[in-house]
């Protein structure tokens, strides 16, 4: 049963908190699909378009943040202006919203809440509906070359689905947000594919997708469809150090192995080719060396110093200074929350050079509670030494560490230790591994942020 939240004024000052505080307790409901009162709004405010501006709109289970990443890091190395949109942030609102790779001040932020606040008169709307909004008109201001839009939840009805954008990506399909998107792959697909445009190309970055994602591109009249597998291919030299992308326009080979998923990458490039820019091979290589995203397979160090490893470099040199700045051992934190993206990340673990010393793994965690906890656990279980369970403190939407466990015990999970939090948790493990020991913090958004905010590890 949904609680009716009460405050009604809107804050005088010009502090974020104070808005934030007041956007969330503006509707009754966290999330309330539908697009006819955010359109309402943004049509009040004039903000569905951004004059100059190209912009493209990511869906997808899994890989989001990372093909925007690249997208974004591309472009600006080219020399264009760059906004982007993504969702949730993990320490600091600022975090949702960035201009050619920097965040806004909070004076920025307070302005737009208060200009939607000004337009929507009478029209409720949702936290991340303000949030979207907000970004918009910000975006509208600067007047840049591109915007890159992170979908946050389905597709089709999501809040971001209203602008007319000019390229359409799905990076991915998994079962995840199914009270909302449904229980199937094709009812996702379904949903995520909601996003097309007539007369735009679309780009799906899952090899075989199901029939609806093809029946959505048919009814929505997209100029082309182009899919991963079929349209563009991805292959690995056999040390798994280095990889090619093909497809009928372009072929780019010896390109260096990310840290974050290949098929995001693959997908990002082809994604840029559908815009019109130019490719060229030295800086896509130069790019798959260093491209990072906070929280997304990212290696830290565990000791006092508690520094950001940025080291997605494979030569072997680079593997041994990484190493030498973990001294008892690699630590890497990663948002995968659902069977998907934690099937592809220890993939990556077994298969990365930069993991070739990884002998076992030992996993802290914390989920949330409307996850898919049993398969995901599967997923991890054949790899993993040691559990270090935790609670997420003041999150109503957490599984409690006693619920993670039992699902454990279910699945014949016998090496797991209870700590309080998931600090507590991260700091015990930190203690116990060796130089052949993989410490993973996953498991929710919420679970790295504390791990990073427990290091002091800064994005």
């Amino acid at each position: 049963m949904t609680t009716q939240k009460t405050i009604q004024t809107c804050p005088t000052s010009q502090s974020l908190n104070d808005w934030l505080f007041y956007l969330e307790y503006q509707h009754p409901a966290e999330i309330e699909l539908g697009l006819q009162r955010v359109r309402a709004v943004a049509e009040q405010g004039q903000l569905t378009t951004f004059g100059k501006s190209k912009i493209v709109l990511v869906a997808g289970t899994n890989g989001k943040g990372t093909t925007i990443r690249f997208m974004e890091q591309y472009l600006l190395d080219k020399g264009f202006s760059v906004g982007v949109y993504s969702s949730p942030h993990m320490h600091v609102y600022h975090e949702r919203v960035r201009i050619n790779d920097s965040l806004l001040g909070d004076e920025q932020h307070v302005a737009a809440f208060q200009y939607i606040e000004k337009i929507r008169g009478t029209t409720p709307l949702t936290y991340f509906e303000y949030g979207t909004l907000a970004a918009f008109s910000i975006f509208k201001q600067a007047e840049l070359d591109y915007v890159l839009v992170e979908v946050g939840l389905g597709g089709r009805l999501d809040a971001t689905n209203i602008l007319p954008h000019d390229l359409s990506i799905v990076t991915s399909l998994g079962l995840d947000h199914t009270d909302w998107l449904g229980d199937t792959i094709e009812l996702i697909g379904f949903e995520k594919a909601g996003i097309f445009r007539a007369d735009k190309p679309a780009l799906v970055g899952m090899i075989e997708p199901p029939v609806t994602v093809f029946e959505q591109a048919e009814n929505l009249n997209v100029s082309d469809l182009i899919v991963a597998g079929r349209d563009y291919q991805v292959s690995y030299s056999k040390d798994h150090t280095h990889w090619q992308l093909s497809c009928n326009t372009f072929n780019f080979a010896n390109l260096p192995r990310p840290l974050i998923p290949i098929q995001n990458v693959a997908t990002a490039i082809v994604g840029l080719n559908l815009l019109g820019i130019e490719l060229d091979l030295s800086t896509l290589q130069s790019l798959c060396s260093t491209i990072s995203l906070y929280g997304r397979m990212q290696l830290i160090s565990i000791d006092d110093e508690a520094q950001s490893v940025n080291a997605a470099s494979i030569t072997p040199d680079s593997v041994i200074e990484a190493q030498s700045k973990v001294p008892t051992g690699l630590a890497m934190v990663d948002v995968g929350h659902n069977a998907h993206a934690l099937n592809y990340l220890i993939d990556t673990i077994k298969t990365h050079p930069m993991f070739a010393q990884v002998k076992q793994i030992d996993v802290v965690l914390a989920m949330m509670a409307d996850k898919d906890i049993e398969a995901s656990l599967k997923c991890l279980a054949p790899h993993v030494r040691n559990w270090h369970l935790g609670s997420l403190k003041d999150n109503k939407r957490a599984a409690t560490k006693d619920v993670i466990k039992q699902q454990l015990a279910k699945i014949g999970e016998t090496n797991i230790v209870i700590h309080d939090d998931v600090k507590s948790a991260w700091r015990s493990a930190s203690t116990k591994i060796d130089a052949d020991t993989l410490l993973l913090g996953v498991g929710s958004f919420y679970t790295v942020a504390e791990i990073l905010s427990c290091n002091d590890v800064k994005g």
